[in-house]
């Protein structure tokens, strides 16, 4: 397998304060405080390609190789502020070429065992971070990388009525990108610590009880923590330290699923099935303690739908979150702003009505 990838991105941003009352409230009078634009470019370019050996009748060994380059830049104009316009700032860029690589080996034991051990690089490319403050650069953000190291496998029991899935997985992340702000507080930027891992499993369980009911579930888990010396960063709340939990992260996420459907006289099929969802706690920051930290609680969630389909139609009742919770699921935190958080949309009915073509 062979390809190529090309980008050609320009951007442009606008922002504007307006001013308020000494409630914090709109004062009617549309007046801008302070505004900015912002322009940006992306041109990345990419060349990939993979290919496969079976060296036994049920061995094989894959290699797979990707080039890139990118060149990013980003320009900043302070249309109105306290102290009068600044004009445009200076372009900053940010360009960048490597190769990255993927090897897989894979075992077909049985007609229903596939095995297989995975070792694959990984990438976000960096860039450059918009100007901050009112007239100053802020530095460019570095790539950041990982290898992942697998080992899985896929099964079919009882004659193809059950599937089992599953894998581990140790990841080693270096010069992790995370979100930061510069030395007053004010401004978020990208930054770059130092290294991270992360080791955890994923398992999932499909299966069909009854010739009318079919179930699946799945389990992850997650360790997810800085290692190592980090780099040193502008404030103490931003400061990464070994053993430390990634921001944004849960340990544990659940998922079930279940699917009765009821055959009818007039060949078509009454279905109702309902999914839940679970995901452990997380956090918004680094340091417990710190103003920019914000411990966000486990939750779950459970949808249900109910509906007919024959033929080529399909009508079905929805219904999302049918307990409407609303846990916070996002969250940011700085020290000159309210907190702003997420949360999952609130109970929503609905009706979808779905017809194939073939």
């Amino acid at each position: 397998m062979l390809g190529a990838y090309y980008e050609d991105r320009d951007t442009e941003r606008s922002g504007h304060v307006t001013g308020t009352n000494a409630e914090g409230q709109l004062d009617g009078s549309g007046t801008t405080v302070f505004a900015r634009d912002n322009r940006g470019t992306r041109e990345q370019l990419a060349a990939f390609g993979e290919a496969s050996y079976d060296f036994l009748p049920s061995w094989t060994f894959t290699v797979g190789l990707r080039w890139f380059e990118v060149e990013r830049s980003e320009e900043q104009t302070t249309v109105t502020n306290f102290f009068g316009p600044t004009g445009p700032q200076p372009f900053e860029t940010f360009a960048e070429n490597d190769v990255i690589s993927r090897y897989k080996l894979s075992w077909d034991a049985t007609d229903d065992v596939f095995l297989y051990a995975l070792a694959a690089q990984g990438f976000r490319v960096g860039g450059p971070n918009q100007p901050v403050g009112f007239d100053s650069t802020a530095p460019d953000f570095d790539s950041d990388g990982l290898w992942t190291y697998e080992l899985g496998w896929k099964t079919s029991l009882f004659d193809g009525g059950t599937y089992f899935n599953g894998a581990v997985y140790h990841v080693d992340w270096s010069d992790i990108q995370f979100l930061t702000t510069d030395a007053t507080g004010a401004f978020e930027l990208i930054g770059n610590g130092g290294d991270a891992t992360v080791t955890g499993f994923e398992l999932e369980l499909q299966a069909r009880p009854l010739d009318n009911l079919e179930v699946s579930g799945g389990v992850g888990y997650a360790d997810a923590t800085f290692s190592g010396t980090q780099p040193e960063q502008a404030l103490p709340q931003n400061q990464p330290r070994d053993g430390e939990r990634l921001p944004g992260v849960p340990k544990w996420s659940t998922t079930l699923f279940a699917q009765y459907t009821l055959p009818m006289s007039n060949g078509a099929n009454a279905l109702v099935n309902a999914d839940w969802a679970y995901r452990s706690d997380s956090t918004t920051g680094l340091n417990p303690g710190a103003s920019n930290y914000r411990k966000l609680d486990d939750y779950h969630q459970l949808n249900f739908r109910a509906g007919v389909e024959w033929t080529r139609w399909k009508i079905m009742l929805a219904v999302n979150n049918v307990l409407d919770d609303r846990p916070e699921v996002a969250g940011r935190v700085y020290d000159l702003e309210p907190y702003q958080f997420s949360t999952v949309p609130p109970r929503t009915i609905g009706v979808t009505v779905d017809y194939r073509y073939r």
